[in-house]
């Protein structure tokens, strides 16, 4: 609806504050939150709604589009900015237009379309730890007035930032490059199709999580018994120590077709289709040089979607109606390779609680005859899943203006969805045969034999409580919902309007795609988001000045957070695979955002939101000490959502001398504390941080050039960005902001 809180945030400004991806796009929209513990698991929330994305069968409640195509996966966003036109953030439920699980609200990313004219231009940047990055574009007419292209691409590296102290090498690079080729064509005045290809990848040594602080005992008495010393549990140490060679690659493709037809000078008719193709390969530690677990989650991801869109604009009345078709394939795999110091880690860990002066070098003989070393050694652990989800939506909105002041908005859609899933589990590898303990396993032919069931006193059944055994489900879900809004605006003066608004969004429910026990269900209920909002906004443009304030309350049902199954293995898996349905969320807030010209050459915005996020009903959170879903949560703090959030930007333009201009601006962004896990973990706690950067440019508008000189995290501050598990609920490891960054900036326009 087009009377709501919004956000749009031009390229320029993205690009004088430094902002190149989706990630940092909260310092300049207040009310957004966003974290990457690595580029798979991005996640992005919007007045505290969101959702993480350990589970694939679960999609955000933030939705993603690009150029007006809905990305079923935030990391689709991962990727750098390169040539955007804007970027806008909607918040709240989006249920019309917008209306494919859009809960919490909508990011857009618009690019630059090409034109007739001639432009061009290349950014080249060094700073401090290698950081460089190259960006280009150019674009004009192929055929006069008919046809026009343009390009652009990037290429971003920096040297790791965490030393490795096991071997020396660097951790957690940054290895990135994409480019975007395009077509207008503009047969007559009434036709108009757009073209749009692009490719990107990341190529990374990443990513290493220093284990957060506190450490469970259990875990503590494990590293004792192994006489095992962790690097650190401060994350801005950036040190590491671990011995597999850890990385991160994902790539995507993708393929944009837009035509619209002028039908009337009031009608114009668009068809949308699109096709996307994301992969991601990575290779993950256990977070020390012991060789207990490596691997990771493999993931492929495609998606086709067409839509087709009528939209009618007149002096008193506007309406628009359309059609959206969507099919996603989804195929994950996660490998668990099994290391011969895991069966001593885990079971010294135990002999050590009991008898706290045990250690590897005085009882490891014993624990290494029972368990020998090579019986779990190169065991590994394979879990594939696949999903098909198809998406087909009717919507259809209407605006009428009653009077030069007053006008009213209402729309509606209806969503059907079905999705199909299969998961399976599987063990091989290793050699079980050499524990004398082996010897157990003739119990299971004499239950068969009585019919009783002794796999739990046998060693197979000893290692399904370490690794996990044999499993294997198909599920479907299927489902149709309406979602929709109501508004009212109400032209105070020239340039100034009040609204009010009523809101509802929907997000599918799904097939959870994990390994689910006794306490996870194999599918989870839709999310649904009612809201309320009232606002104002306007501008002076004599006077410089903008403004722009909302006040929400908005109510949700069920939504969906992951989080752990109450697993009985030794290692619970680090993937938040249970997907619980949250009786009752409610977000409260207040936002503001203004813009001021204070002279001639200072120039001031802020933005500010305060949003009380409270889970209202959960009353079966996971209790990190008892290991079960039995923690009352209700009316706590809902995670990754700060209560705060602020940033103010400060900027300053003199003239020199023709056309030579100097420009400089000091920026900072503030954030309260908040859990980044949904269970509250005690180390996954992230406090609150202020963040500073400057920049000082010179330029000459006329000849296309600009130098500039530019500073980021000025006062060098340590902070946390996002938590995750490492060995499952309590286990964290946590993701350091990046140091102090300093660099120069040169680009040339042409």
């Amino acid at each position: 609806m087009a009377a709501a809180s919004i956000s749009s945030i031009e390229g320029s400004q993205l690009e004088d504050a430094g902002v190149s991806s989706v990630l940092q796009l909260p310092s300049l929209a207040p009310g957004m939150s966003a974290m990457a513990a690595n580029p798979r698991l991005t996640s992005v929330s919007i007045r505290g709604l969101g959702s993480n994305a350990f589970n694939d069968g679960i999609e955000s409640s933030v939705g993603i589009f690009i150029d007006d195509v809905y990305v079923a996966r935030q990391s689709y966003a991962i990727f750098d900015f390169v040539d955007i036109d804007r970027v806008e953030v909607l918040r709240g439920p989006q249920g019309v237009v917008f209306g494919k699980n859009t809960t919490a609200g909508a990011v857009h990313i618009l690019t630059r379309a090409p034109s007739f004219s001639p432009d061009g231009g290349i950014e080249a940047s060094y700073g401090r730890f290698g950081d460089r990055q190259l960006r280009g574009h150019a674009g004009g007419a192929l055929v006069e007035d008919r046809l026009a292209g343009r390009i652009a691409g990037y290429v971003s590296r920096r040297e790791g930032l965490v030393d490795n102290l096991h071997d020396g090498r660097k951790l957690n690079d940054r290895h990135r490059q994409g480019a975007r080729a395009q077509l207008l064509w503009t047969p007559d005045p009434d036709w108009s199709g757009r073209l749009i290809a692009e490719t990107a990848e990341v190529d990374e040594v990443c990513c290493y999580f220093a284990f957060a602080a506190p450490i469970r005992p259990a875990v503590t008495a494990r590293d004792e018994y192994m006489e095992y010393r962790r690097a650190s549990s401060n994350p801005s140490d950036y040190v590491a120590d671990i011995d597999a060679d850890i990385y991160t690659r994902l790539g995507q493709n993708a393929l944009t077709a837009r035509l619209d037809h002028r039908w009337s000078p009031e009608v114009t008719i668009s068809s949308i289709s699109a096709w996307r193709d994301w992969h991601f390969a990575p290779m993950n530690d256990d977070a020390t040089s012991l060789r207990l677990v490596t691997g990771g989650l493999r993931n492929e991801h495609d998606q086709l979607s067409q839509e087709v869109r009528i939209q009618r604009r007149g002096v008193r009345s506007g309406a628009t109606a359309g059609l959206l078709l969507l099919r996603q394939h989804l195929a994950g795999r996660e490998d668990a390779l099994l290391g011969e110091d895991l069966a001593a880690w885990v079971f010294g860990g135990l002999l050590r609680e009991q008898l706290p002066f045990a250690t590897r070098s005085n009882s490891g003989l014993l624990l290494d005859a029972l368990i020998p070393p090579q019986t779990l050694a190169g065991m590994t652990v394979r879990t594939p899943y696949r999903q098909r989800a198809d998406s087909a939506s009717a919507y259809g909105s209407i605006a009428w203006k009653w009077t030069d002041r007053i006008e009213t908005q209402a729309g509606l859609r209806y969503t059907h969805e079905r999705k199909t899933a299969s998961v399976s589990r599987s063990r091989q590898g290793g050699n079980p045969q050499a524990s004398p303990l082996s010897a157990l396993d003739a119990l299971t032919p004499l239950g068969e034999l009585l019919g009783v069931d002794f796999r739990g006193l046998t060693f197979q059944g000893l290692l399904d409580q370490v690794a996990g055994g044999e499993f294997q489900r198909s599920d479907r879900y299927e489902e149709g919902d309406i979602s929709g809004g109501l508004s009212a605006s109400y032209r105070l003066a020239e340039g100034w309007m009040a609204y009010v608004s009523a809101q509802r969004g929907v997000k599918g429910g799904g097939v959870n795609l994990g390994v689910t026990g006794e306490t996870v269900k194999p599918t989870f209920r839709p999310e649904r988001a009612t809201s309320f909002e009232a606002g104002v906004r306007g501008r002076l443009p004599h006077r410089g000045l903008s403004l722009a304030a909302a006040v929400y309350d908005t109510r949700v049902r069920d939504y969906q957070a992951l989080t752990f199954d109450e697993d009985t293995t030794f290692i619970p898996n680090p993937r938040m695979n249970n997907l619980l349905n949250i009786g009752r969320v409610r977000l409260q807030g207040v936002e503001a955002e203004a813009g001021m010209d204070l002279s001639a050459s200072w120039f001031l915005r802020l933005a500010a939101a305060y949003n009380r996020a409270i889970t209202e009903d959960f009353t079966n959170a996971p209790d990190e000490d008892t290991r079960s879903n039995t923690r009352d949560l209700s009316g706590r703090q809902l995670y990754n959502a700060p209560r705060w959030t602020l940033a103010a930007n400060l900027m300053y333009r003199r003239p020199l001398s023709g056309s030579l201009e100097f420009r400089g601006g000091i920026d900072h962004y503030l954030r309260s504390a908040t859990f980044g896990t949904v269970e509250h973990g005690r180390a996954s706690y992230i406090d609150g941080y202020g963040i500073t950067g400057a920049r000082a440019a010179i330029g000459d508008a006329a000849q296309g050039w600009e130098f500039a000189l530019w500073i980021r995290n000025l006062l060098d501050v340590e902070y946390v960005t996002a938590t995750q598990p490492i060995y499952g609920v309590g286990d964290y490891g946590a993701v350091a902001g990046d140091p102090r960054v300093w660099g120069v900036t040169a680009q040339w326009q042409f």
